[in-house]
Parts: structure tokens; C-alpha cells; sequence
């Protein structure tokens, strides 16, 4: 089974810190695949 990434990173000012605001979800697609979505 093949994992991909696709980080992207949010460097606008007045933000919380990353750890504040971090998240995970875990989401099925709709072409039935388990996607894990993590949010900063």
C-alpha cells in the first residue's frame, strides 16, 4: 500500500502555536480510501 503526503504550512502572523492548533481527523474518501487529514 502506498502513503503520500502533502504538507502544507500556514506562516501567516498572529497565529496560535502549531501545537495549539494542530488536529487529526480520519476520513474515508469517496473512492472508499482511508485518509488520515491533519490540520496546523
Amino acid at each position: 500500500m502506498f502513503r503520500y503526503w502533502l504538507v502544507i504550512f500556514d506562516r501567516r502572523s498572529g497565529l496560535p502555536t502549531l501545537s495549539d492548533r494542530t488536529m487529526t481527523e480520519n476520513v474515508i474518501s469517496a473512492a472508499g480510501r482511508e485518509i488520515i487529514v491533519i490540520r496546523g
